[in-house]
């Protein structure tokens, strides 16, 4: 490791759904926390500003709009630059002060990092600092996927900025949520691994490496619980050999899970019943954080009326037999130690 170990301790933030921030008709995480009994959320995405690849915005566009306020006359329109965006900035501190948890997600599958399109480290920096000024950030989980993680100097632009950037904000606590899968490849991917092991070797050690169990390769157990317990346990064993003096349970604690909602991108389904056996699974190992994508499926708004299709070719809600937020009240109920 080089210089000063950064290391501000697990996370915290236990039980968590996804949100994307940019859905419509736009997602309030205190009526989700008021119909779930979930009080944290992951919220993105935080990415490249498309054309205006110098500004980090949210989902990669030039105004962000809130449809809870919107009008004719533009009110509930704002600049979607997260350095100075209005944007849904005062439902997250509202929701923060009466106790729930907003972690801010950078990347995604769609778009681009910042890194990928800023290849000045010190910009990189500036760029951050003023989004967590601006949005009061305490938990930044970064979604780095595809083509992303073979780019070596995009990532390397990364590590140098992140370790800048909680050097100067002792407050702050990262999360990784890269790609995990259980077929003969089992654990992180090239890319993912790499990453992890940059981040470490630079001096950061993560809250959490929070995998996602969405898609899984040939050779992957059955069920999708079991391949995503699978990969979990594969990058368990990765992790120890990055951190080989921490003991398993420790290296558990800094372990998440995020597995999709009901019908996936290639047509299986995670059912409630997988939910519930992850959540237990979960439990006896004391995993640092369990959580889901995502809490704007799992309302079930498809069904009420949003008529907008999915980009990624799978329905817009959960589309499987359930109530509103069934899977985020069993993640709420997640009890840790």
């Amino acid at each position: 490791m080089l210089g000063i170990v950064l290391d501000r301790g697990p996370w915290d933030v236990r039980r968590t759904a996804c949100v994307d921030a940019t859905a419509w008709p736009t997602p309030l995480v205190s009526k989700y926390r008021e119909a779930s009994g979930l009080d944290g959320y992951t919220v993105g995405f935080l990415t490249a500003g498309g054309e205006h690849a110098d500004r980090l915005t949210w989902g990669g566009l030039p105004k962000a709009v809130d449809s809870n306020e919107a009008r004719e006359d533009g009110v509930g329109e704002y600049d979607a630059d997260v350095t100075v965006s209005g944007f849904l900035r005062n439902e997250f501190s509202q929701f923060r002060q009466a106790g729930g948890k907003v972690v801010f997600v950078f990347g995604g599958a769609a778009n681009q990092p910042i890194e990928a399109t800023v290849s000045d480290v010190s910009a990189i920096v500036g760029l951050y600092t003023k989004a967590i000024k601006n949005y009061g950030m305490t938990h930044l989980e970064f979604d780095f996927e595809g083509g992303f993680l073979a780019d070596s100097a995009a990532v390397d632009r990364h590590v140098a900025a992140i370790r800048q950037v909680l050097q100067a904000h002792p407050q702050l606590k990262v999360s990784y949520c890269p790609p995990g899968d259980a077929g003969s490849a089992a654990g992180l991917n090239t890319g993912g691994a790499a990453l992890l092991g940059k981040v470490v070797l630079a001096g950061v050690i993560p809250s959490l490496v929070n995998i996602m169990a969405m898609s899984f390769s040939p050779g992957s157990p059955g069920s999708l619980v079991e391949a995503s317990t699978a990969a979990l346990d594969a990058v368990h064993a990765q992790f120890a050999k990055i951190l080989p003096l921490w003991d398993p349970k420790k290296l558990w604690r800094r372990l998440g899970v995020t597995p999709m909602f009901g019908k996936g991108f290639t047509g299986e389904t995670f059912t409630l019943d997988d939910m519930a056996k992850l959540r237990q699974w979960a439990t006896e190992r004391d995993l640092g954080c369990l959580s889901g994508w995502s809490a704007d499926r799992d309302s079930l708004r498809e069904r009420q009326g949003s008529d907008r299709p999915d980009p990624n070719g799978a329905v817009w809600d959960t589309g499987i037999g359930q109530d509103p937020f069934d899977f985020c009240k069993i993640i709420a109920g997640y009890k840790t130690a």
